[in-house]
């Protein structure tokens, strides 16, 4: 549906920091991979401890990761910054992966995820808009 564009906004705070260049470019690409899919996505100003975006009105937090910790990281954001969903991209499907991402099924939390080639987006405790 619709990508607030706020590329200017990040940049004009933040041009001399690399690091926040790089993480506003995977949230970009990931909030694209979102809304190609029909999902509407509004970005919200930065603040520390909250949760990166509104996935079609919820709080959302956006992860690309490995399979690393993902259960200790949906359960903090989900706990400590009040994300209703966690939206993870990763590079490639891992049977690790696969194990992280049925632990979060079991526990309860609205996931949804994709690879960096395909994305094509799969919905754990969730449904598809």
């Amino acid at each position: 549906m619709v990508v607030y564009d706020v590329k200017d906004t990040i940049f004009e705070s933040n041009s001399q920091h690399d690091f926040e260049v790089e993480k506003y470019n995977k949230e970009y690409s990931m909030s694209q991979a979102l809304a190609i899919n029909h999902h509407r996505v509004d970005y919200l100003k930065e603040v520390e401890g909250r949760y990166d975006i509104l996935l079609d009105g919820l709080p959302a937090e956006l992860k690309k990761c490995g399979s690393n910790n993902m259960y200790h990281y949906a359960s903090h954001v989900i706990k400590s910054q009040k994300a209703e969903i966690v939206v993870f991209e990763f590079d490639a499907m891992t049977s690790k992966v696969y194990q992280e991402l049925n632990k979060l099924q079991r526990h309860g939390y609205k996931v949804i995820y994709f690879t960096s080639k395909e994305k094509v987006l799969h919905y754990i405790n969730t449904t598809p808009r």
